[in-house]
């Protein structure tokens, strides 16, 4: 079995913070994105954000990256992240991991989850987020 080492890419495009998660996360991993999502966001200026984040490429996370994963979802919506489009084909496990992993923040984060980037640039669009660009896939 082939486990792909955790990796991400992530920029940020008008008030769109723009996440691609791949591979098994482990805790190094967990830290080094906590430090680029630390970058991209504060040179937003403290200005209100979304976050589109794929993770139909992600391999889940060993436990030890749990914890940190959280204090980056709690210190993005401290800096203003007010919902969040995931991009995955359904997947019951990920939907599981996911919801633990913002239990802290849900009441104060509106999150939904679609099957194609399409959607969820229309419905980041309806939340006055709206994309210049008609695909992030491929960055």
């Amino acid at each position: 079995m082939n486990i792909m080492k955790g990796q991400y890419r992530v920029f940020s495009q008008g008030k769109i913070v723009v996440s691609h998660i791949s591979g098994q996360w482990s805790k190094s991993n967990a830290l080094e994105y906590e430090d680029a999502v630390h970058k991209v966001i504060t040179n937003l200026g403290g200005r209100e954000f979304a976050s589109l984040l794929f993770f139909e490429d992600w391999g889940l996370n060993t436990p030890e990256a749990g914890p940190i994963i959280e204090r980056i979802i709690n210190w993005c919506v401290n800096q203003g992240m007010c919902c969040a489009a995931e991009v995955f084909s359904p997947d019951a496990l990920k939907e599981y991991l996911l919801n633990k992993l913002v239990k802290e923040v849900k009441s104060q984060l509106v999150i939904r989850r679609f099957s194609s980037e399409h959607e969820a640039l229309l419905w980041l669009a309806e939340k006055g987020f709206e994309s210049k660009k008609a695909s992030w896939i491929e960055q």
